[in-house]
This record gives structure tokens, C-alpha cells and sequence, in this order.
């Protein structure tokens, strides 16, 4: 499934770049005004050792968000 982690011996982990990291706010009842972009990331962690199972995180997304909102 995408954007979910994954563990065993055999995972293929997720392309970061396959989805946007973009935000849109602003205020309660009002259009959201604003848009923060960001980046995005993929942990993995592979064992070489027999018994330990691989790890790949889901899509991990990071965006500031800047601006005031009066």
C-alpha cells in the first residue's frame, strides 16, 4: 500500500519524490489563502545479519508553514 512502512527480508522502499509535500491554510471559516511546499523522505534501515527483518518507513513529508494569520 502506498505510503505505508514496510519489514521483512524482501521491501522495496517508496520513491519520496512520487508525491507532493504541499500545504494549504489559512484561517477558520475563511478560503485557505496560504501554500507551503517542503520536502519529502524515506528511513530505511537493511540488515545483513540472518533473523533481523529490513525496515522502510511510509513517505515522511516536512513543509514549514510562515506567515501570520490575522
Amino acid at each position: 500500500m502506498e505510503g505505508e512502512f514496510q519489514s521483512g527480508n524482501s521491501i522495496k522502499p517508496l520513491n519520496p519524490k512520487s508525491v507532493a509535500s504541499v500545504v494549504r491554510y489559512g484561517k477558520l471559516r475563511f478560503p485557505l489563502s496560504h501554500r507551503a511546499t517542503g520536502h519529502s523522505l524515506v528511513y530505511n534501515q537493511l540488515y545483513l545479519f540472518e533473523g533481523l527483518q529490513n525496515y522502510s518507513s511510509g513517505i515522511i513529508h516536512h513543509v514549514r508553514l510562515t506567515g501570520t494569520f490575522e
